[in-house]
């Protein structure tokens, strides 16, 4: 219930903090405007589907929690993540401008990364 409420909320305001709902995702991503202010998104999708995702304008957002995404193409993520989750990344490296200082949870089972200098195993 809170949740649609939340939802209503931003379908007025259309700003949003947080992309909750795998039906809102396409819209708000493929909009220019009000990408700076999203401070997360979980995209879990009921089958895997082809996406394309722009992160490059979402310089707030602190965490990223993806499923059944298929992305052929990756050219950033905002350095300022906490937490990357996503299952079965379809890429072998992270892009090469990602600088990951501030990650706590880096979580990517199923996945074949080659992990760059940036991190520590």
């Amino acid at each position: 219930m809170g949740l649609e409420i939340a939802r209503q909320e931003s379908e007025v305001s259309k700003k949003h903090r947080r992309l909750l709902c795998y039906e809102d995702a396409p819209e708000v991503l493929n909009r220019d405007t009000g990408l700076d202010e999203i401070q997360g998104i979980t995209l879990s999708l009921p089958q895997p589907r082809k996406m394309q995702l722009n992160l490059e304008k979402m310089k707030s957002l602190k965490y990223l929690i993806i499923r059944n995404v298929i992305c052929e193409d990756l050219k950033s993520l905002p350095n300022g993540l906490r937490l990357l989750d996503w299952n079965e990344f379809p890429l072998s490296s992270l892009p090469s401008t990602f600088e990951p200082t501030k990650l706590v949870v880096f979580n990517m089972p199923g996945s074949h990364i080659e992990l760059g200098e940036h991190f520590e195993v």
